[in-house]
């Protein structure tokens, strides 16, 4: 089985909460995969995950556990999904519903059809319908609104139903392949009718009045009360797209049904139990089966098929959706946590790290824990101080007592402290390098930079401190000591002034001169022994001695004085923006600046003013910038830098510095250049590097720019064209946080950027300044808000815009604002009649946004102006439990003096004590304890607040909670009890202290059904050694996964279930479900599992050994093979979902297995109904196992069936576009043009899914472009 090389290759995510939800999900994959390399499950993630493709696209299948279902429960899903997979992007919420049938309202929906949810303009496609409130005179009026579904999605749903005007669906298609590939799912049983039509007389609707008569089908109900509808031809499924009505309960009695829609006021077409829960907080689209009509006579005859047909529609669905487009959007982590939210504490960011890191440690990927911290590199100011040094600098320092007192641990700390320049730098590299002599050491630098950003808070040192401490303390990570000695062999002082062999007296001179002259500051010195170092003559040191500037700013002035005047412009230009850039520029960028003149009369970028050489632009500033280059996975890249800080204040005191100057050039720079660039969207920031950073800087520096008529004229024009302003769009999404939908107008963007002139200009001409957007913050004045621009907030106002709005991310504008703490748009907002008490949003209130992000003042004002600190909303429940998770313990003391319930129940996390339990705040803990706060509440999620602290390993918290009468024993949640929690997270240290205070190891209960399942499933080795040592028995029964051996066969960590062997594990246990651990073993490549089955007794039928073949080939890395062969496997055994097990090995991809089974007898020209193992390798693009299996013989022209990629080898690359894969096979024989059952060629289908540069390698080897099917439209944007 194939297996990819990282879980960030997965962007969609297929959530499907039924087991018969997930078979259909996983009978559509094209390849199913195997778990990818460097996974890393959140410790508090208890989904099951699938992995495979589906056309150009990597899914990942999630389901939620096993009888749980909900809002909730999709809401925690979609959760703990993005905190273990953060490159998901975007959702599908696939599976049955229950359908709203109004035949006489044009809505004929009959059973198996499929309900897509859609926008109406008034809601995003789901409403919740047990979320209402009821008013005067018997209204109930539906609360809150939820999120549309991304706009890469909305926009498939438009090309899809355009095309089915013109052409029938293909899911009947897709359940054709479906029950071809598992002939088990057309069985039918007296349990089990299978994924077929029911026929069209087990779909019978009733009137709402007629009741179900009793019995197990509807055959004793009266044909007189059923709804007449016309017959209709064919039993493929008809699709409907519209609201669907999502909540907890589930909708069985057609009164009840009709009711729920009376009050919720919405054209519903479908009731379904999850979507609700995730539309605010995932960006998905719910797809739903209609399995029976939300009445009394519903049954499960119809639940499988209807599986079937949500999930073949969402397959159809993904081939329209680009996977360019995929890539495009932003991260569904990033809409479950804010941009800007707070760190916390710098003891908790530090927990946080290491957690982080001792739980990816175990895959023992030193390159993916990099990617993830980010850290800042603190080589690079090392490495440049030690180009700067000079041979024998700092050796007064390391013969100094203070140091030698610090070196011996005497004194613990030692301060360098000095003006800036005075050579701070460079003597803590001297520093460095005397440390590394000392073998054994851990040695930890960071240097705080102006230069960079990210090397200028807690946020870079914790990071940089962290990924320091873990490669200097793993053996095999440990490169950067070796690093250090490259560069401290490398870059030491070159001895110039020796080569040059100056005299004794010049030398002198120069010692006199340039020593006294510095008065203590290194980096003036510096500057002129550079100059110096540039004469060609004694005589001309000797003059430029005599010349020397008296100070720093001296220098500077004479460095700027010195540019040739043809580069001024330019220079000056360039070095605006190093000075004010967010991160450095690299040279390429650097070249672009200078090729984009903006001070003419038309200003233009010339791609003709590029240097010819990139290091030739340092001509324009020399020796005010320096080149570093900078290490990154893919390539070094070369960043200008400035020389010096003191270079940086020196420019900042001039005034066409000063940020509203540079301003005006950084933005009509990037405008200009945006505007003038051109040529293919997905090639512009290949072909014009600096496109991507001007797409993501001008519009922070615009607001500032616009107090130049010139500028701001320039931003009216750039924001009017639609070419420009659609090439920005797709260049950067300036909407912040938003991670799909449909992109905002130009008045929104203006907004988003404070753009006050801007704004007024668009809004003059007609436009409307409420009209709803897509984005974050879904209209023009919550952009405003949330971004802080009052400005832009108060000329809204005063055009028409209201206040009180739904829309977006936030709901309104003032929950939005105080989200982000903005206070005098908060106050603006509410003096210009924003209800303070208004619902919706990610937050629910103003007032909980506020407390979520800690701010007091925004809080203070929203309690001044009497807002209901009791408001109860789904995400954190209540304000006191907002702020509690995140650790506001002031905010909290405020909320309470404000008569906030201290017990009133939250959201996921619950109350404010389990949501602050569970978060590790001991002083927010002890604050609500004192308060009266219950310790024994039950709530969701964890349950309660011992088993949050138990879970989440907060020992303190635990041993408070439990000093003040938590109960230990007490079941709560989907987790269990306390003992069942602390396993849960791995936390051994608690689970000896719960044993110690009583806690029961035997004890049953919760979804893993004892603490050591819990354990095993989550992969802890110390804690499952720990609890069998407390007594657990390693063969108890019970729990979704029936014991500790089969939880640990589902765990992440192989060494688990080989843990357990060395216990006293049940023989017969072992042999019962030997199939499970056998499976297991052949995923993992375990030989040695396999064997220990073996002495133990089991036997396995050969048919038996075919399928763990397949398994191994698929997953492992070849060592289980001849075992398996030798015990009666056959190599060329044929069926199931792998084929062959030469094809389950090239799909996996691994040149050594398919070698071992080759020799071991494996035919590389047997076909399966997925054709050959040589159409697999072609289709996955495996150009060292084509090129293999060719040379052993595989025939190039061989022909399948079925599906495109099994029409032949070449059909096959063709269609994933891998070129090199496809000039192989041209190579060797392979027929260019060779047709399927519809006419295609490998052309058409390389042609309509966007792979130009295979069609033209076609094209060249002789393919007719003229021989497209009658219906073909798929070589248009080819031969565009």
């Amino acid at each position: 089985m194939k297996k990819l090389d990282s879980p960030e290759f997965y962007t969609i995510a297929w959530i499907a909460a039924l087991p018969i939800e997930r078979a259909a999900a996983e009978a559509m994959l094209d390849e199913q995969h195997g778990q990818p390399d460097g996974f890393s499950r959140n410790p508090s993630d208890p989904n099951s995950y699938t992995w495979g493709h589906i056309g150009e696209h990597n899914i990942v299948i999630v389901s939620l556990a096993a009888g749980v279902y909900g809002l909730g429960s999709a809401a925690a899903t979609a959760s703990s999904l993005s905190s273990s997979l953060p490159a998901i992007r975007i959702g599908l919420l696939v599976g049955i519903g229950g359908g709203i049938a109004r035949p006489d309202e044009d809505h004929d929906i009959r059973l198996g059809d499929v309900v897509v949810s859609q926008p109406d303009g008034t809601t995003g496609g789901v409403c919740q319908y047990d979320l209402v409130k009821a008013k005067p005179g018997d209204v109930r009026e539906r609360k809150g609104f939820l999120a549309s579904p991304p706009r890469v999605l909305l926009n498939a749903l438009a090309n899809i139903q355009s095309v089915h005007e013109r052409k029938d669906s293909e899911i009947p298609r897709f359940l054709e392949d479906m029950l071809e590939a598992y002939p088990k799912m057309a069985k039918k049983t007296k349990t089990n009718p299978g994924y077929t039509h029911q026929g069209f007389e087990n779909d019978r609707l009733f009137q709402s009045s007629y009741g179900h008569v009793t019995g197990q089908d509807c055959r004793s109900c009266g044909t007189a009360e059923e709804v007449q509808r016309e017959e209709r031809e064919s039993t493929d499924p008809e699709i409907h797209y519209g609201i669907i009505a999502s909540g907890n309960t589930l909708v069985k009695d057609a009164a009840a049904r009709d009711q729920i829609l009376a009050d919720i006021g919405e054209d519903c077409i479908c009731f379904e139990m999850e979507a609700a829960g995730l539309m605010n907080h995932f960006p998905c689209l719910v797809i739903r089966g209609i399995c029976d009509y939300s009445d009394s006579h519903k049954n499960d005859r119809w639940q499988r098929y209807a599986s079937g047909t949500a999930a073949a529609y969402a397959k159809e669905l993904l081939s329209y959706v680009p996977a360019a487009e995929i890539h495009e959007t932003k991260r569904a982590l990033e809409i479950l946590q804010s941009v800007n939210e707070k760190m916390g504490a710098t003891q908790e960011t530090t927990l946080s790290v290491k957690a982080t890191v001792d739980a990816m440690k175990l895959d023992s990927h030193s390159q993916k824990i990099q990617k993830w911290l980010a850290a800042p590199n603190p080589n690079t100011n090392a490495n440049h101080a030690r180009e700067l040094r000079h041979a024998g600098t700092g050796a007064w320092l390391l013969e100094n007592p203070a140091f030698k007192n610090w070196i011996s641990g005497a004194c613990k700390q030692l301060w360098l402290c000095g003006m800036p320049g005075c050579g701070k730098t460079v003597l803590s590299t001297t520093i460095l390098d005397r440390l590394i002599e000392d073998n054994g050491l851990i040695i930890l630098s960071f240097f705080f930079d102006f230069r960079d950003p990210r090397k200028q808070n807690k946020n870079g040192l914790l990071r940089s401190l962290a990924l320091q401490l873990y490669q200097g303390g793993h053996d095999s990570a440990g490169h950067l000591e070796n690093s250090l000695r490259e560069h401290k062999d490398g870059t030491q002082s070159d001895p110039g002034f020796t080569e040059k062999r100056l005299s004794k007296d010049l030398l002198r001179r120069i010692h006199r001169r340039v020593g006294n002259g510095a008065k203590g500051m290194f980096r003036w010195a510096a500057c002129q022994l550079d100059s110096l170092a540039k004469c060609y003559s004694p005589n001309e040191i000797g003059n430029t001695l005599d010349r020397l500037p008296a100070t720093l700013e001296e220098t500077y002035d004479r460095t700027v004085h010195n540019i040739p005047q043809k580069y001024m412009r330019s220079a000056m230009r360039l070095l605006q923006f190093i000075v004010h850039a967010k991160r450095p520029l690299t040279l390429k960028e650097a070249v672009e600046i200078v090729a984009t003149e903006i001070e003419d009369e038309e200003p233009r970028f010339d791609i003709n003013c590029r240097v010819f050489v990139d290091s030739d632009i340092l001509r324009h500033c020399t020796s005010l910038v320096s080149v570093v280059p900078v290490e990154t996975e893919l390539e070094t890249i070369q960043e200008l830098h400035l020389a010096h800080f003191s270079v940086k204040e020196y420019f900042l005191s001039q005034k066409n510095f000063e940020r509203i100057n540079a301003s005006i050039t950084i933005t009509k720079a990037c405008l200009v250049y945006l505007r003038d660039i051109h040529g293919h969207r997905w090639k512009l920031a290949e072909e014009y590097p600096f496109a991507t950073y001007a797409a993501q800087v001008w519009l922070d520096f615009a607001a500032a720019a616009e107090s130049s008529e010139d500028v701001s004229a320039i931003i009216v024009n750039f924001l009017r064209s639609e070419k420009a302003f659609q090439r920005w769009n797709f260049l950067h999404e300036a909407d912040q946080g938003w991670a799909g939908g449909p992109r905002g107008s130009v008045l929104y963007y203006a907004c988003v950027g404070g753009l006050l002139k801007a704004a007024r200009a668009i809004i003059d001409r007609g436009v409307d300044v409420n009209a709803l957007e897509g984005g974050h913050c879904g209209n023009a004045l919550q952009a405003a808000a949330f971004n802080g621009h009052s400005d832009v907030v108060q000329l809204l106002l005063n055009k028409g815009a209201n206040a009180n709005v739904q829309c977006g991310e936030y709901g309104n504008a003032l929950q939005a604002a105080s989200y982000r703490g903005h206070l005098d748009v908060a106050r603006l907002l509410l003096e210009e009649g924003a209800i303070i008490n208004a619902q919706g949003g990610r937050f629910e209130t103003a007032l909980q946004a506020a407390s979520k992000s800690g701010h007091l003042d925004v809080v203070g004002l929203l309690l001044h102006k009497d807002a209901n600190v009791n408001i109860q909303g789904e995400a954190n429940g209540n304000a006191l439990a907002a702020a509690s998770s995140g650790g506001h313990i002031r905010i909290v003391e405020l909320l309470l003096n404000h008569g906030a319930d201290i017990n009133a129940p939250g959201g996921f996390d619950g109350s404010a004590l389990q949501t602050a339990s569970s978060h590790g705040h001991i002083g927010i803990v002890k604050m609500l304890l004192k308060q009266g706060a219950d310790v024994h509440m039950q709530t969701r999620g964890y349950g309660n607040a011992l088993n949050g602290a138990c879970a989440r390993g907060n020992l303190e918290v635990v041993q408070l909670l439990l000093d003040k009468g938590a109960d230990i024993h007490t079941q709560g949640g989907f987790i269990g009890n306390a003992l069942h929690a602390a396993a849960y997270g791995g936390n051994e240290e608690i689970v000896k202290m719960l044993v110690d205070r009583g806690a029961d190891v035997h004890a049953t209960g919760g979804q893993f059904g004892s603490a050591l399942q819990a354990a095993c499933w989550g992969g802890h080795e110390k804690a499952v050694r720990t609890i069998i040592n407390l007594g657990a028995n390693v063969n108890a029964q019970g729990g979704e996964y029936g014991s500790p051996l089969h939880a640990a066969c589902h765990s992440r960590n192989g060494m688990i279930a080989k843990v357990l062997m060395e216990f006293d594990v049940d023989k017969s246990l072992v042999l019962r479900s030997y199939h499970k651990i056998l499976d297991a073993a052949c995923h993992n490549d375990r030989e040695d599992v396999l064997k220990r089955l073996v002495d133990l007794g089991v036997k396995i039928a050969n048919s038996g050994l075919d399928k763990y073949l397949k398994t191994a080939c698929a997953f492992g890395s070849g060592s289980i093979i001849k075992p398996l062969v030798d015990m009666g496997a056959n190599v060329n055994s044929q069926g199931g979902k792998h084929g062959s097990p030469l094809q389950a090995a090239c799909k996996s991809g691994n040149r050594k297995t398919v070698q071992c089974l080759v020799s071991l007898g494996a035919d590389v020209n047997i076909a399966t109904k997925f054709g050959s193992a040589l159409h697999t390798a072609a289709h996955n693009g495996n150009q060292c196992i084509v090129e293999m299996l060719i040379d052993l013989g595989a025939d190039v022209n061989a022909r399948g069936s079925g599906s495109v990629k099994a029409t032949n080898s070449l059909f096959a690359a063709s269609y994933r576009g891998h070129s090199k894969v496809v000039r192989t096979l041209l190579s060797n024989g392979a027929e260019v043009s060779p047709q399927d059952n519809k006419g295609r060629t490998p052309l058409h289908v390389a042609a309509s899914n966007g792979h130009i540069e295979t069609a033209t390698i076609l094209i060249e080897a002789g393919a007719d472009v003229n021989s497209a099917p009658s219906d073909s439209q798929y070589l248009v944007g080819a031969s565009k």
